[in-house]
Formats: C-alpha cells, sequence, structure tokens
C-alpha cells in the first residue's frame, strides 16, 4: 500500500477509496484512493479479470517478458552446458543430444488447455517429492501449478519452468516474480529415475539466466533440512535474517513452510536473452 494505512476493503460491488486493488505482476496492494491521489490511475471499477491489472511501467516490462519466455516454447540448452553438468556430476547428461534436452517456461494462467498435458506431468514430480500440500481445504499444489486465483491470490501467479527430455519433463520448479527486487521459488523437483543427475542444476541455471535477464536482484526459497546444505552449497545461497524475511512479508505475500528455512540468493543483470 502507498499510504501504509490500515483502513481496506475487498468488496466485491461498488469500489470506493479504501477498496483494494493487488497488482497482477507483483501482488502489491494499492488503496484505489491513493493510486487516484498519486495520479497512478483512477477506476470506476475492478479490473475484469482482476489480475490484468499492473501497477506500473516495471511490472508491465516484467509481464511482457516473462510471457515472451512462455511464448518461446521449449528452448535449447547449450551443449556446453549439459557437458559441464556431466563433468560435475558425473552424469548421463552428455548421452541426450542438445535437440533431446530442452527447457521450457509454462503457464496455465496464460496458456490454458496448450500447456495442461505438461503441467499435468510437472504436478506428479512435486506429488511425489512432496505428497499433497494443504493450507486449510484448499489444495495448495494445484492452485500453484495450475495458476489458480484464490484470496487475495496468496498462492497464485506462478510460472513452471522444466527440463525435458523429449517430451518427458525430469525436472520442474514453481517460480512467481514479484519484481526487479525478488521472485521466489517455492518448489522443485526431479522424477525418481533422475535424480542426481544434474537436471535440477541445469533448470535452476536457466532460471538464473531469465532471472538476470529480467533484471532481478534476488531469488528467495524455503529449504527443508533435506535440501538445505544443497541450496547452500551447490547453489550459492545464504540464509535469510528474520528482520530479511519480515521486510520481504510487509512488501509480498510470499510462500512459506513449516520445518523449512528462508534462502536468498542475489543475482547479476545481463544484456542478451538467455
Amino acid at each position: 500500500m502507498i499510504c501504509r494505512g490500515g483502513d481496506a476493503t475487498l468488496n466485491f460491488g461498488n469500489i470506493c477509496d479504501n477498496t483494494m486493488l493487488f497488482c497482477g505482476q507483483c501482488g502489491r496492494m494499492f488503496h484505489i484512493g491513493c493510486l487516484r491521489l498519486h495520479g497512478i490511475c483512477d477506476n470506476k471499477a475492478r479490473p475484469s479479470p482482476p489480475n490484468t491489472w499492473l501497477c506500473g511501467d516495471k511490472c508491465i516490462k516484467i509481464r511482457a517478458d516473462l510471457l515472451n519466455f512462455v511464448q518461446d516454447g521449449p528452448m535449447s540448452i547449450p551443449e556446453s552446458l549439459l557437458t559441464s553438468m556431466h563433468s560435475s556430476v558425473g552424469s548421463t547428461v552428455h548421452t541426450h543430444t542438445q535437440i533431446d534436452v530442452h527447457w521450457q517456461l509454462l503457464s496455465a494462467r496464460f496458456q490454458g488447455d496448450k500447456s495442461k498435458l505438461l503441467l499435468k506431468q510437472a504436478m506428479k514430480i512435486f506429488q511425489e517429492a512432496f505428497g499433497a500440500i494443504y493450507k486449510g481445504y484448499r489444495d495448495v499444489l494445484s492452485t500453484m501449478v495450475n495458476g489458480e486465483k484464490g484470496v487475495a491470490e496468496f498462492f497464485g501467479r506462478m510460472f513452471c519452468a522444466v527440463v525435458a527430455i523429449k517430451s518427458k519433463i525430469v525436472s520442474s520448479a514453481l517460480l512467481r516474480v514479484f519484481g526487479n527486487h525478488v521472485a521466489e521459488l517455492p518448489l522443485a523437483a526431479t522424477t525418481n529415475d533422475r535424480r542426481g543427475q544434474g537436471f535440477c542444476k541445469i533448470l535452476f541455471f536457466k532460471i538464473q539466466d531469465m532471472l538476470s535477464f529480467l533484471k532481478v536482484e534476488n531469488l528467495i526459497l524455503p529449504a527443508d533440512d533435506h535440501s538445505l546444505s544443497t541450496w547452500v552449497e551447490n547453489f550459492g545461497f545464504v540464509n535469510l535474517m528474520t528482520e530479511e524475511i519480515q521486510e520481504y512479508q510487509m512488501k509480498h505475500r510470499i510462500v512459506m513452510f513449516e520445518n523449512t528455512t528462508m534462502l536468498q540468493k542475489p543475482f547479476l543483470p545481463q544484456v542478451e536473452n538467455p
């Protein structure tokens, strides 16, 4: 909220100055009255659908760039990266040609049925790794993977990045970009038969390249005890201090799970499209 005021309403009927608008990209909340006062917009009615309203040029640019990645479809992975993964983990990645292995950014929200079958594969991978994830009665995993909208979209606006061999997804990760300052990676998993072969590392490097292109400065994620050392030692993440977590929570509705440690990795921007 621009004003940091506490008075707000989520009424879906007539709007007033205290009615809240949620940015469809960064998810921040704004009083309609504050937006009007600062000359940002003068909405007389709620945007329809509500996730179409974006709060400024930065969110408009990030949304456009993300959709470009989605529209690009399957993207090749450089042979040098496949070779380096084989060298570092002793995997069988090198036995697949550059044409066989690719990565892709998916979005049920923006692709509809076009991504349905691929997201179904990704959902299965997450279910095998983490089981069912519920928040009250809501299936949080389905909400995140399928881009469903909930109250205040606490778990919505996600993209799903995947690495596939031909048409079979072997590694997948959920990603949400709040803006240039931070993005989050709530879940990442690899199929049981492909673990330890470097596919998760390939996927992470492509996500990192994309976020650098988007000029995102930091990536945060919740790590359980089993994966904590891997994220820190192999991917360069560091623990977030309590004060830093609280600062993120004040600005964004970040995903946090019980019995996890919040980690962060800073990125340097790049110029060319990965």
